[in-house]
Parts: C-alpha cells; sequence; structure tokens
C-alpha cells in the first residue's frame, strides 16, 4: 500500500548522512550472524553500506573481481575496508542503479 511505502522520518536523507557515523548500527551477535551468510567469489554490489559492510573480516574481492559500496556519505565509504570502489547516491531521490544488468553476481543490504 502507499502506507507501507511511506518513510516513517519524512525529510532527505542526505540531510541525515551529512556528517559521518562511525558508529555499530547492530549488536555484535547480529554482525556475526551477517558474516556467516557472506558467501561470494564473484563481483558485489553492496547497497547502503557504512564504514563497514558487514562481511567476513579481512574479505576482499580477488581482482579482477570488484565490491562497490553504493551509499550517502562520502567519508564512510571511503573507510569501508571491503570495497574496490565506491559512489555516492541518494537512492529515495534516484533510485535508478548506475549499473548494466546483471554486472553483478551478489547484491547485499545489510540494516538499512
Amino acid at each position: 500500500t502507499a502506507k507501507d511505502l511511506t518513510p516513517m522520518m519524512a525529510g532527505n536523507d542526505g540531510f541525515f548522512y551529512f556528517l559521518p557515523k562511525f558508529v555499530q548500527h547492530a549488536g555484535e551477535e547480529c554482525r556475526d550472524s551477517l558474516t556467516r551468510f557472506f558467501l561470494s567469489d564473484g563481483d558485489v554490489l553492496d547497497l547502503c553500506p557504512s564504514w563497514t559492510s558487514h562481511y567476513p573480516s579481512g574479505w576482499r574481492p580477488s581482482p579482477p573481481r570488484r565490491c562497490v559500496a553504493l551509499g550517502l556519505n562520502p567519508l564512510e565509504l571511503l573507510a569501508n575496508p571491503s570495497k574496490t570502489e565506491w559512489r555516492v547516491q541518494d537512492l529515495n531521490k534516484d533510485p535508478q542503479l548506475p549499473y548494466a544488468d546483471a554486472a553483478f553476481d551478489l547484491v547485499t543490504n545489510s540494516l538499512s
């Protein structure tokens, strides 16, 4: 319904995410559970991450593979150790992804 698609907090997400927030948004047990489910040896698109993508510690894609972090705060995205590249985009304002169909083997979206 329209109500289901209406944000609980109206306003511009860009304003909220303008300043970086280098905090954990979930408890340790939740973060540990997320890392157990992550398996990928392909190209990864991580939607709405911050300074962490909740992937296993030390995980990075093996070249020529990539992990693209697409989120709202450039400082948080830059600090994300899993990414090979990053892009700032407000998906509420512009929901069209700037990538070709089937450009990624896996898409993740954790805690967003």
